[in-house]
Formats: structure tokens, sequence, C-alpha cells
């Protein structure tokens, strides 16, 4: 299409201002309005001299302001008028040729830039367009009109104009098909692709690509539709990540439905390069052959940048895979709270490490089964913690070790009080959940944990036996046999020889020695069974009874004793085992107010020494649950109270014990009865009852014997004593509020009653006391 330059002329301008000239320059502009008015003076409102149809040409005098000066002939004279700056469009002075694309349908080339101008040709949507610049809204074209070259004009909302520079791109086929047209609109094509076809182009316009495609081998230029296609990013970034499904394919155009070039396992690290928003690219080798394929990015995951080491724990029993997928095999299966080495991965998996039963398994495990964060709950009891101070007293906790001394109320409030053990301090440890394994190896056990630790020296791996058969954390495992056997010196640590009854075996002084009898020797690490009482005989008792015959048997057959009987009935943490909130002043594993505290800076010194950890915590939390307080001053030994007891009550013994002649396990034996034996119980000191037996005065411990027949008053008035069993019958006295008498017993040792009436003893006769209702109203009985 040739390209000529013509304008009309239609005015012409004459004026030489001469206080205007250095700012003044000549212009064209296209006659905007219809019509278009030459002013006498720069005012709308002064005399038009002259108008113009839309669209017509016209010199001026550009001056800088809002008007223009035009000279115009005027009743055969020149005259100086003024154009206002807005009624005119201004034409381009160097016009640049162009190329474009026919929007409309036809679009027309008119004979002047107005929409009002005559139509000199048409042509179809998607012709490809040469033209020039004109003005802001019109282009300027020369076309053959009738056999001469005329200059025409374009409106420039009627084409779509290419780019001044084209750029060759890659892109992915969208459409089903996706076809190269023969020009910038879609009423006929060259060639269609099917989705996915990789096809190469080059930018043209705003929606249109340039393509060149061969037809029966001859080259044609086509177009294709922007939206048809989605063009690969440039410059492309090579990525490492995994496949996500399984398998993972490799194919020859950026669809699935292709047959994949190669594929891959779920999980296996692969490189590939960005491509689209849909698709990556990959290079892989089919039959030694190099070949381009594609990977769609929905089925991959990215490897991290940085990759970092973590300490993490499995919160549920979690699976390490051979690859990063779930699709990988096993390699094994790691119990719910282990600790774990980890280095991230991708967003969704890590790296694994673990050590199980002394063999280290590596892998990968799926970030969402860890966490590389301490966890901390709270449980609330819907009771005051004053009530639960009073329930604690109640049990007559201690103050010491051995069980000797009473703890005070300010000891019990402030030891069972968590606000005195926050985060950050060794007591916070006895919020631990013992459910969860250390993940200990058993040669660090030995070497920086129990070396020096006398019998419990070189047991490292029956502790890690015991913390997997029991499910408990072996560094409370260790720190409580540390506590219970004296750092592994204890007597009943060390062995206690017995006979085939289990019974200690001593020589003729007394002394705990091997004998004839003995058949060998029990070890017993957790304090299982030694009574305040008897601790020795006791304690060796239950190891025999449990076949405790080795320094390991006792290691994790006790282990198993504190999972049955505390962890895993919920008491799960070393303050549940010690006052048991869920049930206070029940099943309580220990009597020492500082229990819990003691054990737990004994495992915080265990983590101390460890790298690797991430716990799991539970904080008590009571209704109004004081703030910390003060270390209270423990209480001085001192000897307890005798309280006697009135004449004629009697006991039975529970099991076998020791009659001693002092209130002490370390006092003279004076006899030893059987279970059931009957006893006089005269009065009671501390937690031992001063007895007659077998016809000898001395000492029995609470434990082991059942008063049988001492009721005390809690009526709050005095209570009638009768002589007989109802209120017709006649007072003999009265028992004030907190008297306690003995009843008279039957053969068999049942209370002598009828109905709510009891027959006691009374100034050395018999008498009849009521119980009120149901015989427990105005009485309770001390058993």
């Amino acid at each position: 299409m040739l390209l000529a330059f013509m304008s009309f002329v239609l005015i012409l301008s004459m004026l030489n201002p001469i206080d205007e000239a250095s700012a003044s320059t000549s212009g064209k502009g296209v006659a905007l309005k219809n019509p278009t008015h030459v002013y006498a003076s720069e005012s709308r409102s002064s005399n038009i001299l002259k108008s113009y149809s839309e669209g017509r040409i016209l010199k001026y005098e550009v001056t800088g302001s809002e008007w223009h000066k035009a000279v115009v002939s005027v009743s055969g004279k020149w005259t100086t008028g003024f154009i206002h700056s807005s009624d005119v469009d201004p034409i381009t002075e160097n016009p640049t040729t162009l190329k474009g694309i026919a929007l409309k349908s036809p679009t027309p080339i008119l004979s002047a830039p107005s929409s009002k101008a005559a139509v000199l040709k048409n042509y179809g949507q998607g012709t490809i367009l040469k033209y020039r610049t004109f003005s802001s809204q019109w282009y300027e074209a020369t076309i053959s009109y009738k056999g001469e070259w005329r200059t025409g004009y374009i409106r420039k909302s009627d084409v779509e104009t290419a780019f001044d520079s084209q750029e060759t791109l890659k892109g992915v086929a969208l459409k089903s098909p996706t076809a190269v047209y023969k020009n910038g609109s879609t009423a006929a094509y060259w060639k269609t692709y099917s989705p996915g076809t990789i096809l190469s182009y080059k930018t043209f316009s705003e929606n249109w690509y340039e393509a060149k495609v061969y037809i029966q081998g001859s080259p044609q230029s086509g177009y294709i539709r922007k939206s048809d296609v989605e063009t690969a990013v440039s410059p492309q970034v090579g990525i490492y990540g995994i496949g996500t499904v399984q398998p993972t394919g490799i194919y020859p155009k950026a669809t699935t439905s292709a047959k994949p070039l190669k594929t891959y396992p779920a999980g296996t690290r692969l490189y590939y390069r960005t491509f689209t928003s849909g698709w990556y690219q990959a290079t892989v080798y089919v039959g030694g052959q190099k070949k381009t394929g594609y990977i769609k990015a929905d089925q991959t995951e990215q490897l991290l940048d940085n990759s970092q080491d973590a300490d993490g724990r499995s919160i549920v029993a979690a699976n390490i895979h051979k690859l990063a997928s779930a699709h990988s095999s096993t390699v094994t299966t790691v119990p719910k709270g282990f600790p774990i080495s980890l280095k991230t991965y991708t967003k969704n998996w890590y790296q694994a490490s673990v050590t199980l039963n002394g063999k280290t398994y590596s892998g990968f495990i799926r970030a969402d089964q860890v966490t590389t964060q301490d966890v901390v709950k709270t449980k609330s009891y819907n009771y005051t913690f004053s009530s639960f101070v009073d329930k604690q007293m109640k049990v007559d906790p201690k103050s010491d070790g051995a069980g000797k001394i009473l703890a005070t109320r300010d000891q019990v409030a402030h030891y069972s009080n968590p606000s005195n053990f926050p985060a950050g301090t060794a007591g916070y440890y006895q919020f631990l959940n013992l459910k969860s394994p250390a993940g200990l190896d058993a040669n660090e056990i030995n070497t920086r944990l129990l070396a020096g630790k006398g019998i419990l020296a070189g047991q490292g791996q029956a502790f890690v036996n015991a913390s997997y058969a029991a499910g408990l954390n072996e560094a409370y495992l260790i720190a409580h046999t540390l506590h219970e056997t004296g750092n592994g010196t204890s007597v009943l640590s060390n062995g206690i020889p017995v006979d085939s009854n289990g019974k200690v075996t001593r020589d003729g002084a007394g002394k705990i020695a091997e004998t004839a009898e003995t058949i060998g020797k029990v070890y017993n690490m957790y304090g299982y069974g030694a009574k305040d009482a008897c601790p020795i005989d006791c304690g060796a008792e239950y190891a025999f009874k449990k076949q405790w015959f080795t320094p390991a048997d006792a290691i994790i057959g006790g282990a198993h004793e504190v999972g049955v009987n505390y962890i895993n009935v919920g008491q799960d943490t070393l303050y549940k085992m010690r006052w048991n909130p869920d049930a206070p002043a029940t099943h309580q594993y220990a009597t020492h107010v500082r229990w819990a505290e003691i054990q737990a800076n004994k495992i915080a010194q265990i983590y101390q020494e460890m790298s690797n950890f991430i716990l799991e915590f539970e904080i008590p939390n009571y209704v109004n649950q004081p703030g910390g307080s003060e270390r209270p001053e423990e209480p001085k030994p001192s000897s307890p109270t005798y309280m006697e007891f009135p004449e004629k009550v009697e006991g039975k013994t529970t099991d076998a014990v020791n009659l001693r002649k002092e209130p002490t396990t370390t006092s003279a034996k004076l006899a030893t009865s059987k279970t059931g034996d009957r006893v006089t119980v005269h009065g009671k000191n501390g937690t031992w009852y001063k007895v007659t037996y077998a016809g000898q005065v001395g000492w029995m411990h609470q434990d082991y014997v059942q008063i049988l027949n001492m009721l005390e008053v809690i009526a709050t008035t005095n209570l009638n004593v009768r002589s007989g069993p109802s209120t017709t019958d006649a007072s003999i006295g009265k028992l004030a509020p907190a008297t306690r008498v003995a009843v008279v017993l039957k053969e068999d040792g049942a209370m002598i009653r009828e109905k709510e009436w009891y027959q006691v003893y009374y100034n050395g006769r018999t008498g009849w006391i009521s119980g009120g209702p149901n015989g427990t109203s105005y009485v309770k009985a001390i058993n």
C-alpha cells in the first residue's frame, strides 16, 4: 500500500505579529466542532469572523495562551481572528508510519478527519493496515480511490496499533483448538493446534501475537489471540523440587493428556525451569537422547531455598518415608512425642533423622506430623485452690523425705501452687508430659548421666528399654531412680537377699545378710512397696513378687508399674503424681511436699545435658489460685503429740506387721503379727498406734492396723448415753461433741448395734447412744 502525505490548506496564515513574534509558532489542526468559529477577539462572546465545518484542516499561529491567532478573508480583506485551542485538534508535525489491525466491521477510511465525512473505502475486521500519525484522535492513510491515490483518515479507536519493535516468545496453546488466524480476526485461520502445544510467536499488538506457519511448505504470516496462549516467562529460573503425584510425569507438551516422556516416583527430587504459571520446563533423557519436557506446576513442590536444621518432636505416631511422599515406602514409625532431628526441605516435608533402640533412621517426615516448638497446655479445675489445700492437709503430707515430719499448711500451699514454678525454672518440669520419650541414646545416658551413680552406672540401655516398654520419658525415669536410690546407693537398689517367700534374710544379730535360706537378691529402683513403717522388708517383698532379680529387671519393671498405676491412668506429670488434682488427696505417689519439685530439678539437669528436645507441658489452674509466694520455712523435727484413746478400743492387723518398742522403724522389734490378729489400741503418736499384742505393749504403724470399734460424736450438742436402745430408756450420762467412745464388739469383731443405736463402754459400764438417722448423723466411725 503506497504511502503519501496529502493535506488541504484551507487557511493561509499571513500574520506577522510584532509584540509576540518571539513567542509565536505556526501550527495546524483539525476543526473539532461543527461549526468551528474564528472570533474577532479572544472571547467567545465577540463577533464571529468566519466558521468552518468539523474536520476542516486549519492553519493558525500558536501564542502560548488558550487562543490561537488566524488570518481569514472577510469581505475581501485579510483579517486577524482567534480560535480557541479546545476547538482544534493539533496535527502532528513529524508523522510516523505505523501498522495496525482493523477493529470494526467494517473499518472505514474517511475523506476528512470527521465521523461525518464521506467514506472512501472500507476494510474488513482484522485487516492489517498501514497508516501515519496525524492528530490525537486520527490517523492518516493513503489509499487507492477510483484509480487515484487519495489521503484518507482513520479513527484511532477503529484500529489496534502494532508495537514499534517485536520480541520473539514461546508459549503454551490454551484453547481446544488454538488457531493461527489469517489476520487480526477470528474469521479465518491458517492452522490449529491442540492444547498444550508449545508455540513460537512474536509480539504484535495489545491483543494479538504474530506467528509464522507453513502451509503446503510455504511460509505465511498469521496471528494468535493473546488470550489463546500463555507466554513463557523470561528469563527462566532453575528450581529444585519434588513430584507430588504418583507417578510424576514429564510430558512432551504442556498437557497431561499426552503420553509422558518419563515418570518419577512421587517425592523424587527434580530439577526444572520456570515456564508458565501452570507448567515448568525440564530436560530429560529418553533412550540416551536429550528431550525437553514439561511438568504440571501443581504436581510439584519447591524445595526451600535455605535449608535449616531444627529440633522437633512427633505430635502423632508418624512414619518416616524413603522419599518425601506418603506414597513412598516407610523407613520406620516414630512414636508420638518422640524427638527427631529435622532439616527443612519443602513447605510440607522435613528431612528427618531419628534414633530408635540404638539404630538411626533417616528419610522424610510430613511437616504437619511434627512440631519444632514446645507445646504448652492449661487445664482448669472447677474448685478453689483453698479447698484443694484443705483436702491435702487431711492426709498428713510430710515436710521431709523420710516421712517423719508433718508439713505445714504454708508448705502445702506453696509447693502445690503452680504459680510458684513458672516457665524457665527447673520446677516447671513437674508439668512435663511424661508420656513423651526423650529419645536418649544408651551410650549417652551411661557417659553423661549415670557415670559414678552406683548401681545405676552402665544401665543406660535398661532405661531406653523401659522407656519404650512403658511409653514413658526416660529422662523422668532416670531422675526418679536417682532420687529414690540416692544416686544408686540405697540399700533397696543395691540388692536385698530374700528367702523363697520373699522375706528378707538376716543373720543372728538381726542384720540383713545372705543365709542358708537366701535364694537370691531382689532390686527395687522406684521404692515400690517401701512404706514408711517397713521400707526395706516391704520394698523387698514387693520386688520379690514382681521377680526383680537384676537391676535391669527393677528399672524396666518399675517403669511399667509407674506407667500402669499413674501415667496411663491420667497422672502423666510429676505434679499430678504428687497432688492428683483430678481427685485430690487420693492415689498420690508420695507424701513429701517437695517430691515433684525435687524430681523436676533432676529432670531439668538431664535436659541441660541434651541438645535436641521439644517438650509438652500441662499447667494446672484452680479457681482463686494465688500468685507466687515466698518459700516457707521447714518445720523443725519434734516428737508427735500422743493422743489417748478411750478404753476398750480394739483393732486388727491388715498384714504381717512388726510390734516395735518405740514409734519408729529403727526401734527394736518385740514381735511380728499375722494378718488378722486382734490388738488393743491405747492411743496414737503421729502415724503409730500404741497397742497391746500377745501380752506386750508396743507400737504398730497405722497403715497395718484397722480400728474396729471407735466412734466420734459429731452432733453439735451433747449426746445422751441411755440404759437401753430407746429414747424412753433412762439417761445415764452425756457425751460432748468430738468425744470418742468404744463400742462393744461381738465375738466376730462386729459392733453391737440395734438399728441406729450403738452399745458403748461408759464409765466402767455399758450404755447406748443414738447415731441419729441411718446411725451416722450423730457419730462417725474412726477406722
